[in-house]
């Protein structure tokens, strides 16, 4: 028996060209995000080109373009492509846009999962490199120096000087780091697709805009990031076509560097204040049930999470609200355990599921009632612990003095 399973390489940039990159009828290739605008808000159609555009991730309504020359008009033979010769928008489902992903980068940059993690990879890989001075060069702060033609010497530093470094290296003749090596050599990876030349973006229908009952729009932290992507890299593209020497470009490439945390969650959301959430100090309520947590009037919310997000499936759970009269968040005592929270002062950010799809998730899949054990063990996390533990010792504690015993016989 055939059992199915998931296997995770890293991605080469001809395979992220192929997640973006398609052949239009005319000949030329389309896919390159290269506007930083969304959509228009009189119309709230699409900008061409931009983050939502429907010529590079697909139409936003089944079976019609943009220029509606095609409308619903489904096509019967699923291996025949049709494309509006005006719009270029493939005719087919909007489902599509759920995948479709890209940005191609003036300049490479390092991926932070390989520079920033431990181990570092890059630095393990890379010969006569410490971690120190890895770090140095990806931030810009340290360069290295190529030849050309074995005559002109240049001097370059970023992702594009680790990219080099990482090109150079011959992983058949390499005797040390043996099983990163044979990692490498098996799943048939080159260590320089760790750079990164081409950014994926994710597809529209994953970072939506929403428009609410009163009309107005609502949108998710990483268009704003894409955005910001896009506008550097033009600008530096600009600055290159006015032959401004690389030197003065380094300051534009830096911003381009992924640094940090990061994480939809971790670097959107945590520990910052953001639209339709709020933030309070817990307090215990043992009468709640364990899918239940009290909110104060002010807040409407299904998602508590404690900073730090130790654990992604139990460190943001759903709860039922209960709207209280006081300021603070009520929450039963047996659910701390997965947030690693306890009642001396811990507070607790809350988070609203805005669309139908989050919003099932929230109670079907995150309600705390079904995390009861942990995703690393197995163990059950809705443990009694301290002050519940000692109050059931109270409450069932025999009285075993002699003089007590003599005076019920």
């Amino acid at each position: 028996m055939i059992k199915e399973y998931i296997k995770i390489n890293i991605a080469s940039p001809s395979k992220i060209l192929s997640w973006t990159e398609r052949l239009l009828p005319n000949n030329k290739l389309v896919g390159e995000i290269t506007k930083a605008e969304t959509i228009n808000y009189e119309t709230f159609k699409p900008v061409n080109d931009g983050l939502f555009c429907e010529k590079i991730f697909g139409p936003i309504k089944d079976w019609e373009c943009n220029c509606k020359r095609y409308k619903k008009i489904q096509i019967k033979n699923n291996d025949k492509i049709i494309i509006c010769p005006k719009c270029y928008v493939e005719i087919t489902e909007t489902k599509i846009r759920n995948y479709r992903m890209g940005i191609k980068l003036s300049t490479p940059v390092t991926h932070i999962w390989y520079l920033k993690s431990i181990p570092n990879y890059i630095t393990k890989i890379l010969i006569n490199k410490s971690s120190e001075e890895t770090n140095k060069i990806s931030s810009f702060k340290s360069y290295i120096m190529i030849k050309e033609n074995n005559e002109n010497k240049r001097w370059i530093t970023g992702g594009e000087a680790l990219n080099i470094l990482l090109k150079e290296i011959k992983l058949e003749q390499r005797c040390d780091r043996l099983k990163l090596i044979n990692h490498f050599l098996q799943t048939k990876s080159n260590p320089h697709w760790m750079i990164i030349y081409n950014l994926p973006v994710l597809p529209p229908n994953l970072r939506p805009i929403v428009k609410l009952q009163d009309k107005t729009l609502i949108t998710t932290d990483l268009n704003f990031l894409y955005a910001k992507i896009i506008n550097i890299n033009s600008k530096i593209n600009k600055l290159r076509k006015m032959l401004v020497p690389e030197p003065f470009l380094i300051n534009e490439k830096f911003t381009l560097q992924i640094q940090g945390k990061r994480g939809r969650f971790r670097e959107n959301l945590l520990g910052k204040t953001v639209d339709y959430s709020g933030r309070s100090v817990i307090i215990v309520e043992p009468n709640l049930k364990l899918n239940e947590c009290g909110i104060p009037e002010e807040m409407h919310a299904i998602l508590l999470n404690r900073a730090p997000t130790l654990h992604r499936v139990i460190g943001i759970q759903a709860f039922q609200p209960k709207l209280i009269s006081c300021k603070s968040i009520k929450l039963h005592p047996l659910v701390c355990s997965a947030f690693n929270a306890d009642f001396d002062g811990d507070q607790m950010g809350v988070h609203i599921p805005l669309s139908l799809k989050t919003q099932a998730e929230a109670r079907l899949i995150m309600i705390s009632a079904n995390n009861c054990t942990s995703p690393a063990t197995g163990l059950p996390n809705i443990l009694p612990s301290q002050d519940m533990i000692l109050g059931c010792y109270y409450l069932t504690v025999e009285n075993t003095r002699l003089y007590y015993l003599l005076q019920q016989i």
